[in-house]
């Protein structure tokens, strides 16, 4: 993945986490679950805009991560829904 160590690419994903939450919270926020060179994982809740596809708001990660580094990328490779707004979202990692 790139020159950047794991503990980087953690910064990172901390950072656009943080990003992501600063705009979208309490409607939406996500917390890191687990993170290895290959997958993603986070977990999104919140009550979430109705009129809106709540696949944009696991996308908009996307783009916060994008904004912060060219070094690597992710796209999503698997949702679940856990609870009544509560979903937990693998990433592919993808260098």
């Amino acid at each position: 993945m790139g020159n950047a160590s794991e503990v980087d690419y953690t910064i990172l994903i901390l950072k656009a986490i943080a990003e992501y939450n600063r705009y979208r919270s309490p409607e939406a926020k996500a917390k890191l679950i687990s993170f290895t060179d290959k997958t993603l994982v986070i977990e999104f809740s919140g009550s979430f805009c109705n009129t809106c596809n709540i696949q944009s708001y696991f996308e908009d990660y996307i783009y916060e991560l994008k904004r912060l580094t060219d070094c690597f990328t992710v796209e999503i490779s698997q949702t679940k829904s856990l609870e009544m707004n509560k979903f937990e979202v693998k990433y592919e990692v993808l260098s």
